[in-house]
């Protein structure tokens, strides 16, 4: 009689042993699909707060398109008026309305002309606007050729907007 209950036993721990087995692997399967679920959702979100900063630079570099920016010459594509960027340029730097204003345009972002050809002896390089967070977290940079009209001189000169995008 011992013997049979010795024997009913060992079966009975080895079945306990067999579930707790079963439970302790399907749990560590549930882990890992968890685990690998967030993985990939956290690259998808990161991945659209990518896409999202991209498509906010863009949207800044159409700036050329703007009445207060672009060149009088409609026939002239992705231009800037010579003298409406250097009065702005200076003109933000003293006006908090201003500043106001652009940063809900532009957000946080460092938009620069930098003229190349033909170089100018006299400021290669206008600041436009400059806005920096408190913490960058990402800094994308973009460059586009521009053409800057100079009105008094009635020449074209080929210059870089570039366009620094801080999140």
């Amino acid at each position: 009689m011992k013997k049979m209950f010795k024997k009913i036993g060992k079966k009975a721990d080895f079945k306990t042993m067999e579930t707790t087995l079963i439970i302790f692997v399907f749990f560590v399967m549930l882990m890992i699909g968890f685990i690998s679920y967030t993985q990939f959702q956290r690259e998808g979100i990161e991945a659209q707060a990518r896409r999202n900063i991209e498509l906010r630079a863009i949207d800044v570099a159409e700036l050329t398109s703007r009445p207060e920016f672009r060149c009088n010459d409609y026939s002239a594509q992705n231009c800037l008026d010579l003298y409406k960027i250097q009065s702005f340029s200076k003109t933000i730097k003293n006006n908090d309305e201003m500043i106001i204003h652009y940063s809900e345009i532009f957000g946080f972002s460092n938009i620069t002309v930098k003229r190349i050809y033909p170089t100018p002896q006299q400021q290669s390089s206008i600041v436009l606007y400059e806005k920096k967070p408190n913490k960058i977290t990402a800094k994308r940079k973009y460059s586009t050729p521009i053409n800057i009209y100079d009105a008094v001189s009635r020449q074209y000169e080929f210059a870089l907007l570039e366009i620094e995008y801080y999140s």
